[in-house]
């Protein structure tokens, strides 16, 4: 999300823009928190089958904030896009043991 529309969205929400700058707050704490565990989680579980789950959940986060009635709800997707996208972003990189010679 970029700060200057931060207005826009707490225009749109009925809210004031300090309540909407909580967006960028909402996202970054979760993301943050599951990075250092991701790549692991994601080694663990399969980098394909993690990939596509956490796109969906963040597609459906995305839309959970486009269609957000409130400021509340809004802040709950936000809080899901940051959670799914610490899982994304070491997914598509790193090395897979699959394809390299013993």
């Amino acid at each position: 999300m970029v700060t200057p529309i931060l207005h826009e969205v707490a225009g749109g929400l009925d809210s004031t823009p300090e309540a909407a700058t909580a967006a960028v707050t909402a996202y970054m704490i979760p993301f943050a928190a599951l990075m250092p565990v991701s790549g692991t989680l994601t080694e663990r579980w399969g980098r394909r089958r993690t990939l596509r789950l956490s796109l969906a959940v963040f597609i459906l986060a995305s839309g959970l904030c486009a269609l957000a009635p409130a400021i509340e709800v809004f802040l709950a997707g936000r809080v899901l896009q940051g959670a799914t996208n610490a899982f994304t972003t070491p997914a598509p990189g790193g090395s897979d043991q699959r394809h390299h010679a013993p």
